[in-house]
């Protein structure tokens, strides 16, 4: 801690009474007007101390806001005592901590609300992109400078991975199901104007961050449908100032839910439209934490992210698998099948998330993919129980479970593939009208074959059959996974005629189908 006589201010206190709109429909003061006031005392001190000796005037800038928790909630009509103290100085940055307490000015009650760190850099007030020294303090004991530089070490490494992590963007999904992370998703923008901005024409950390909150608290009312409050933030990493007369775009999404919280993912991009030399730009990232209300204020249940679900069936499925391959029961090839069956569900949904994000949906697993599908599955579960109890010897034929693997290994490397190369052109659902950024793809596997997708699929779903020894199923899947094959493709190649002509047609005449016995659409001249 600064002790008094140090170099600038040892700490200081701002306070404000609550009013109704610093609040929310429930009478709970807002996280982000917790944040903005911390952000305020923050800057306030920190300026103060960078320029308590002679030297070129600055203005102190936020860099980053450590975990802040919200340990009680505050309301209208109650003053936020806002004290902030210097407890670190590095050569350019300095560390601020900052209490929040509520007061009932009726009672006298008062009670801790927040705690947080955060870290400033003066820029000079002639040169923006100039970083000054900041005056050291004093300590009073020297175990405390050192766990501060372990704390500026550890901030400093952080933000350097955080920065090389960002680069994502949120897409509008249509229509998409309740208690999912395209259903809550949510965007906010805004144009930053004179009254945003420090003096020296960037955005004050504050508002930024009630900006963050405010849309970490719409995707976690999304969610919920109920009354939701702050109850923490992690680390806000501001990566790059923000200049007056930018449009930011504040975008955030459900990341994760347990049974009392849920976390939100939200980020700060910037559209330097004054400059237009320079593009748009990831400006700051955070982790919000958010707790569902009742109308009494009491805990309730959050409602379970449906892709959490899935993927965690999913995962639970594979591990059994692994656990019944990993034994020398007559179960081992069915552990195979497992592994097999829930890494070709995973993987369609992943790759589809870093392909194609617009068409993205639970659909994406194709777990629910059809009837016909469905039953194909059981009836495949159904002929390995029975033969295993009628003829255990047919199900341990270790070389021809083997060859099965090796053809379900190569159908979903060659589906996944294909996929991958098609990009944002590869959807599950065939598309009936053409986009502006639809391609006809020839390179990659699409030189081997005009459908490899299909082609890994078909012989993917014939190998999980050979792998289970189930003859009956084996050509039962031939047969079926065949003729719809056949029918789609010729479906597909109506559309892509019509979609790319000439250019098409020419491809088709040089490249296969891919499927035995299947050539695709026949046109008549």
């Amino acid at each position: 801690m600064s002790e008094p006589g140090a170099a600038g201010p040892a700490a200081i206190q701002v306070s404000r009474i609550m009013g109704p709109d610093d609040a929310n429909i429930a009478g709970n003061v807002h996280g982000g007007t917790i944040l903005k006031m911390i952000e305020e005392a923050g800057a306030i001190i920190s300026t103060r101390h960078c320029n308590s000796q002679a030297g070129e005037p600055c203005v102190a800038v936020l860099a980053r806001v450590e975990r802040t928790d919200f340990l009680s909630p505050m309301c209208i009509g109650e003053v936020a005592n806002v004290s902030a103290e210097i407890t670190y100085t590095s050569r350019h940055s300095v560390e601020v901590q900052v209490n929040v307490m509520s007061e009932n000015i009726l009672t006298g009650a008062k009670k801790l609300t927040n705690k947080a760190t955060l870290w400033y850099v003066p820029l000079a007030l002639k040169n923006v992109n100039k970083v000054l020294e900041v005056p050291s303090i004093q300590y009073t004991r020297k175990e405390q400078e050192d766990e501060g530089k372990k704390r500026y070490e550890e901030q400093k490494l952080d933000r350097l991975e955080t920065k090389q992590r960002n680069g994502d963007v949120i897409f509008p999904i249509i229509n998409p199901e309740p208690h999912t992370v395209s259903y809550s998703q949510s965007s906010l923008i805004h144009l930053v104007g004179p009254s945003d901005c420090t003096l020296l024409g960037f955005v004050h950390g504050g508002v930024t961050m009630k900006l963050m909150d405010e849309v970490a608290g719409i995707v976690a009312a999304r969610h919920c449908q109920t009354n939701i409050v702050t109850a923490s933030v992690d680390a806000i990493n501001f990566h790059e100032k923000i200049k007056k007369g930018c449009v930011i775009t504040v975008s955030g999404r459900m990341t994760f839910t347990s049974n009392k919280s849920m976390e939100i993912e939200v980020f700060v991009d910037a559209d330097p439209f004054v400059d237009e030399t320079r593009e748009r730009y990831r400006a700051v990232s955070a982790f919000f934490t958010y707790v569902s209300l009742s109308k009494e204020g009491k805990p309730l249940p959050v409602p379970q992210l449906l892709i959490a679900v899935r993927a965690c069936f999913l995962g639970f499925a594979f591990g059994c698998g692994v656990l019944l391959s990993a034994g020398r029961s007559a179960w081992r090839h069915f552990g195979w099948y497992m592994c097999s069956l829930s890494l070709f569900h995973y993987s369609e949904y992943l790759v589809t998330a870093i392909n194609n994000p617009r068409s993205l949906s639970l659909d994406s697993f194709l777990l629910n993919h059809s009837f016909e599908y469905n039953l194909a599955a059981l009836s495949s579960w159904v002929e390995f129980t029975l033969e295993k109890l009628l003829f255990p010897e047919l199900k341990q034929i270790t070389w021809l479970s083997t060859v099965g693997l090796l053809m379900v290994i190569f159908g979903d490397c060659l589906r996944k593939a294909a996929m991958l190369t098609a990009g944002s052109n590869f959807n599950h659902i065939v598309q009936n009208e053409k986009s502006d950024t639809h391609t006809l793809v020839t390179s990659g596997v699409y030189g081997w074959f005009r459908h490899p997708s299909y082609v890994g699929w078909f012989y993917w779903s014939i190998g999980t059959q050979v792998l289970l020894c189930n003859p009956i199923c084996v050509v039962g899947y031939a047969l079926a996974s065949w003729r719809f094959f056949r029918e789609r493709i010729e479906e597909e190649e109506i559309t892509l005629i019509h979609f790319f002509g000439e250019e098409y047609l020419e491809y088709k005449r040089k490249v296969p189908s891919g499927l035995p016995f299947i050539k695709g659409v026949k046109l008549e001249l």
